[in-house]
């Protein structure tokens, strides 16, 4: 069955839009980096919200990377992002490292 999972990409803001609605069959956590389909590429993402509404468009998860990122990091991104007033993926981008293949 899939569910829906809010995303935030590991890339620079398009049209300041922060968050994106992905769906998976997979089994997927909180705070978990997961590979998505972004434009013509495969990109890292943060999962930030799961089981949220569901959305026609939303394409599907192309795999998880096995790192979940802990609670307390992902309240520092959101502080990190409210405080300086920047994206979530600003933040993302800021605090972890350059898109890895994990």
């Amino acid at each position: 069955m899939s569910t829906f999972v809010t995303v935030v990409p590991q890339l620079r803001t398009i049209r300041g839009q922060d968050r994106f609605t992905y769906t998976t069959d997979l089994s997927i956590q909180l705070g978990e980096i997961v590979y998505i389909p972004w434009r013509k590429h495969i990109r890292n993402g943060v999962v930030v919200e799961l089981d949220v509404a569901t959305h026609p468009r939303a394409k599907a998860i192309t795999a998880t990377t096995g790192v979940i990122l802990p609670q307390r990091y992902l309240a520092f991104l959101q502080w990190l992002a409210n405080e300086y007033q920047i994206s979530e993926p600003a933040a993302v981008l800021a605090a972890l490292p350059d898109e890895v293949h994990y």
